[in-house]
């Protein structure tokens, strides 16, 4: 990653001026608009977030759901759900937003064939985003360190939530930018610009 990347990232997260709290807030609850520019370019920075099931007899393997992408705007690039091979033992709706028909229908697509999209489109960018790591793992995929920020192992929050090894997106949305994620099914979409 660029130096410049990396510092307008640790810029954004350690943002205090209320301008740039603002347009994040705004950017998480959905109310930005725009521009043809921002909504089709890629860019060099993407957020990413997975949605897992539950498979497998005992139904202690997670199996991936849903992968969703969005650029540095927050503008999606990728969402897509992924069929399932096995079993669905729990479809962990509270927690993951995936109900039945998302991963049986017609639109979801098959599993080697979303990794491939993931890793093309990941390919030398910059990757954000929260618990990375369980992410690409559930993609069984590799994407370099030199190329992630996870905004969950941000230093800041060590000495903000004390005690916190890892605060929650939901924890970070609210303290950092006064935005609820709580109350609803999660939307793996909706919740990448809090990151």
């Amino acid at each position: 990653m660029t130096p410049p990347l990396r510092q307008e990232l640790v810029r954004i997260v350690r943002a205090t001026d209320s301008r740039t709290v603002s347009h994040l807030r705004k950017m998480v609850l959905g109310q930005l608009r725009y521009t043809e520019a921002q909504s089709s370019q890629n860019g060099d920075c993407l957020a990413m977030d997975c949605a897992t099931v539950d498979v497998g007899p005992d139904g202690k393997e997670r199996s991936l759901a849903r992968v969703s992408i969005v650029n540095f705007y927050g503008a999606v690039v990728l969402d897509t759900f992924v069929r399932q091979t096995s079993p669905v033992a729990d479809y962990r709706t509270p927690v993951s937003g995936v109900r039945p028909e998302d991963v049986e229908g017609t639109s979801a697509r098959q599993f080697p064939e979303v990794k491939d999209t993931v890793k093309s489109i990941l390919d030398k960018k910059m990757l954000v985003g929260h618990t990375i790591q369980n992410s690409l793992q559930v993609l069984h995929m590799q994407h370099p360190i030199s190329l992630r920020y996870d905004v969950g192992k941000c230093p800041e929050w060590k000495r903000k939530f004390p005690g916190i090894n890892d605060p929650g997106l939901e924890i970070l949305a609210q303290n950092e930018l006064g935005v609820s994620m709580q109350g609803g099914q999660r939307n793996s979409v909706g919740a990448l610009p809090a990151t």
